[in-house]
């Protein structure tokens, strides 16, 4: 029985499963759900969306349709958002495609976390090898890992590989010796470009990459609407200059990123009070870091003293 499912999935354009419950019910359980808990140095989330990097990236984003392995709709638009250094990262091994005749075509970059809670719950058991488990976060919630593959420049159509995108089955392996010799190339091909750049394919799947500095990441779980519009916050008050991180976002314990805009009255109170005691204890370096964070400045390295919050007394 099995195997005639897995024919039939495979006989489409798409690879699906049936999921173990309702995607509707899971869906209003990881909303409810919260993040594991990260402690360490993390850097700061700078999540950019590909596509304004470079119009010639292709996307097909499948989660923002019903064009997946669940067949529901997970994202509220069509985009791609990686951390910045990641970003770029793709941007030059897209480039660097383009001397083969080919480009890169995007299926998904940065994941909240309550999606890939809801992908754990609702993949069977057996298959779980090939989605994240939420308890550790996946590397797509750190805005570290894309889903890709390959595009004609001549015909502007996604090529084929040994396997559909998100199949669950021993040919999506990245050293599947399967396949036409013609797939074999073309996946060897993308997985050079990409690993050139930093980024280094998942064991189970040949369109998953991850950067290599992922584990400088922390879990995200912002829906895509909410990114979108703290973008246009930050566009329209940056004024063409580089803005502090803290003005676009605010960390906090259960989404670990929220858009200033967004906070309530207790939470924007609470940080007009930290601003003013640190102005008022004259610590002015405790005030720099916390609207510019320490790790993104370039004297990162050097070791930091312990913070005096008390009052700063005369020589």
């Amino acid at each position: 029985m099995l195997s005639l499912l897995l024919l039939l999935a495979l006989t489409q354009d798409v690879y699906r499963i049936q999921p173990v419950r309702p995607v509707e019910q899971l869906r209003q359980e990881a909303l409810a759900a919260q993040p594991p808990k990260e402690s360490g140095d993390f850097l700061p989330t700078d999540l950019v969306e590909l596509a304004k990097l470079d119009r010639t990236i292709k996307l097909d984003i499948r989660y923002a349709s019903t064009n997946n392995f669940l067949s529901a709709k997970m994202y509220s638009s069509p985009k791609a958002f990686l951390q910045r250094p990641a970003a770029e990262a793709l941007v030059r091994a897209h480039r660097r495609l383009k001397a083969h005749g080919y480009g890169l075509l995007i299926h998904d970059g940065y994941r909240p976390w309550y999606v890939t809670k809801m992908f754990w719950e609702a993949t069977p058991p057996e298959k779980r090898a090939f989605v994240a488990d939420p308890a550790t976060g996946s590397r797509h919630n750190r805005g570290c890992a894309v889903d890709l593959t390959l595009y004609d420049l001549k015909t502007g159509r996604a090529v084929e590989m040994p396997s559909l995108y998100d199949e669950m089955s021993p040919r999506s392996a990245p050293d599947y010796p399967g396949g036409t010799a013609g797939q074999r190339r073309l996946r060897d091909l993308l997985r050079s470009a990409m690993e050139a750049e930093g980024f280094k394919v998942f064991p189970e799947e040949w369109w998953h990459f991850d950067y290599k500095d992922w584990r400088r990441y922390r879990i995200v779980n912002v829906p895509f609407e909410k990114l979108t519009r703290a973008r246009r916050l930050r566009g329209k008050y940056s004024a063409g200059r580089r803005c502090s991180p803290i003005a676009t976002v605010i960390c906090d314990s259960r989404n670990h990123l929220s858009p200033l805009f967004a906070m309530r009255k207790p939470q924007l109170l609470c940080f007009l009070k930290f601003g003013m005691m640190c102005l008022k204890t004259r610590n002015l370096r405790m005030f720099f870091d916390f609207f510019y964070p320490y790790s993104a400045r370039p004297s990162a390295s050097k070791r930091r003293e312990p913070y005096n919050l008390g009052v700063r007394k005369e020589p």
